[in-house]
């Protein structure tokens, strides 16, 4: 079009055109509706790097971990294992700037290599709590957040997708002090849990912080 110019290129009489289904209406509907949700109670959203730092996972999370070839920096060498570190940095940058009571989410996606040879990328919805869930107003006290509040916060999440027979089962994970996993018809969908301190301390972090993932693509 740039080298014969648009009044030389012939217009035909009849267009021939494919319907198409989109796949992926249902899960970005839903995903609309769980933003909303999430943002109606005092959450803010997220959008962090999908390129992380290798030190922040031990040999076992790197284990099946993608490496960058051409890294541009030493603190950027692997695509995410886990949404985890790098919502604990946007924590941390926020508490240093004297902004304690945290309530975010993120919709991102993890990846996985497998054999050296198959790539898997996966979208998770991760949600983290630190601080006050509640702060002080005119007719309540502040609420300082807890297990109980993020676990109830799942169940809404949940229920709000159309899921009701799930269950919650302990578990024990790396990066937490006390952890559970959600499970639907014997299959873990989600964990959350409390991050343990030995986590928190490698981001500078001195209050407590909670986290919910979701495996949104098994949800």
């Amino acid at each position: 079009m740039r080298i014969d110019g648009l009044d030389n290129i012939e217009i035909p009489a009849t267009i021939n055109i494919s319907p198409a289904h989109d796949m992926s209406s249902h899960s970005n509907v839903l995903k609309e509706k769980i933003a909303n949700m999430l943002t109606s109670n005092g959450f803010y959203e997220i959008f962090t790097n999908s390129i992380t730092n290798s030190a922040y996972f031990d040999e076992e999370g790197l284990k099946h971990a993608v490496k960058m070839i051409n890294n541009l920096s030493a603190d950027l060498d692997i695509l995410r294992p886990s949404l985890l570190p790098t919502g604990l940095e946007v924590i941390a940058h926020n508490i240093n700037r004297k902004n304690v009571n945290l309530s975010l989410f993120e919709f991102g996606k993890i990846y996985r290599k497998e054999h050296d040879v198959q790539y898997t990328e996966q979208s998770h919805l991760s949600i983290y709590v630190s601080g006050d869930a509640k702060e002080t107003s005119w007719n309540h006290k502040a609420e300082k957040a807890d297990y109980f509040f993020i676990k109830g916060l799942c169940e809404k999440i949940l229920k709000a997708s159309g899921i009701h027979d799930f269950g919650f089962e302990p578990t024990i994970l790396a990066d937490y002090e006390m952890a559970v996993n959600i499970k639907l018809n014997h299959k873990i969908i989600g964990v959350l849990g409390i991050v343990s301190e030995k986590k928190n301390k490698q981001f500078g972090i001195k209050q407590p912080v909670l986290v919910a993932d979701i495996f949104w693509d098994e949800m």
